[in-house]
């Protein structure tokens, strides 16, 4: 799947993540959207993707803004099959920060639970929600061994990669999903040493339109 724009509120992340000028964060790539939107918040951003042709995009949109060719940036949301009016009124309104943002972000090709780094804060939108589809794939299929499989290495693989970004976090790090459900953390919270920060939780699902994400801020214990 190809993703031009996001659906996610932009707002929502920020103040979910309650960035701060010059903190440390790691982003999931996919259209660039939200670590643009956090670089353009003051924040340094790493953003990953594993697929080359999303960071193709990001490094084509991060062109436009690095040549000030920002009204470029902004036609792409103006399309008719681009529905992104969350994106364009969010960027529209900080003209001035994304003709420097990008000094502030790092595109690099590379799964995200591969990553190694310090970051203050991660941005992870439904990116543990993948290997939740990929299980739910599996146990589609009639063997009852692929069932078993996808049963058993489900859980598993979420605690690793909880476990694998919680290494890349400073004490008291902040982690961002788009979703409880499609993240896991309803069933797999304590193992992964984080716990929810609700006033953050709040916030985030206060200022979230999109009715399909009902955002989750974890702290790193």
């Amino acid at each position: 799947m190809f993703y031009s724009t996001t659906n996610e509120t932009l707002d929502a992340i920020i103040l979910g993540l309650d960035i701060h000028t010059n903190d440390r964060v790691l982003a999931v790539g996919g259209s660039g959207d939200q670590a643009f939107a956090l670089a353009a918040s003051g924040a340094s951003v790493v953003a990953v993707d594993k697929r080359q042709r999303q960071v193709e995009f990001m490094e084509q949109r991060h062109l436009l803004l690095s040549e000030g060719r920002v009204n470029e940036f902004l036609q792409a949301y103006l399309t008719p099959t681009q529905p992104g009016k969350n994106s364009y009124d969010f960027f529209s309104q900080r003209k001035t920060s994304l003709e420097e943002l990008h000094e502030n972000i790092v595109i690099v090709q590379k799964n995200i639970f591969s990553m190694n780094g310090t970051f203050d804060k991660i941005y992870l939108s439904n990116a543990m929600g993948w290997e939740l589809k990929y299980a739910a794939k599996l146990s589609l299929a009639h063997s009852l061994f692929v069932q078993a499989y996808a049963a058993v290495l489900y859980p598993i693989q979420v605690i690793l990669n909880f476990r694998a970004l919680r290494q890349n976090l400073v004490p008291g790090g902040l982690l961002y999903l788009s979703s409880p459900v499609w993240g896991g953390y309803d069933f797999y919270p304590w193992p992964c040493g984080f716990t929810m920060e609700s006033a953050l939780t709040r916030k985030a699902r206060d200022l979230e339109v999109e009715p399909m994400w009902e955002p989750v801020v974890l702290r790193k214990i």
